[in-house]
């Protein structure tokens, strides 16, 4: 019963749908600062076909061209002064402090509903405190029906 509780507060809530996104944002960063470290390499292609402007070459000249080129880079950045890996230490320490933001609001939500829920069905299985308040919490919680039952 109480797990079924902490797991739909869990599903349900929507501070931990927004650390979870943030937990993906600051790790998409980390991966985009530690790029340069790496060598990139690229290439590019061109084709077409040209025709001279009647106004250059005169009337009557239907000579066309067809042009190709093609092209390769390479890039890697030679990170002497440290910059790129200042950049991805403060990447990777602001990915670490937002997954510990993201465990912390898992406590959040999984800390209330566990303490609520056991409040309830140790109150309710109290035989000194049966009044009509505690049949309105049995109506309330799963657990202190079953309480209030004797099962």
């Amino acid at each position: 019963m109480l797990d079924g509780l902490v797991s739909e507060a869990l599903a349900n809530s929507k501070d931990l749908r927004i650390a979870a996104a943030r937990v993906d944002q600051y790790q998409a960063t980390m991966v985009t600062t530690r790029a340069p470290l790496f060598p990139a390499i690229g290439y590019t292609g061109n084709a077409g076909r040209e025709r001279p402007s009647e106004q250059l070459v005169g009337p009557g000249n239907d000579d066309v061209r067809d042009i190709a080129s093609a092209g390769f880079t390479a890039y890697w950045e030679l990170d002497v002064w440290g910059r790129v890996r200042n950049l991805t230490a403060a990447a990777n320490a602001d990915w670490r402090a937002s997954e510990a933001d993201r465990r912390a609001a898992v406590l959040a939500v999984v800390g209330p509903s566990r303490r609520a829920t056991s409040r309830c069905c140790r109150w309710t299985t109290s035989s000194t405190r049966r009044s009509a308040h505690s049949k309105s919490v049995a109506r309330r919680w799963p657990c202190s029906r079953s309480a209030t039952r004797g099962e």
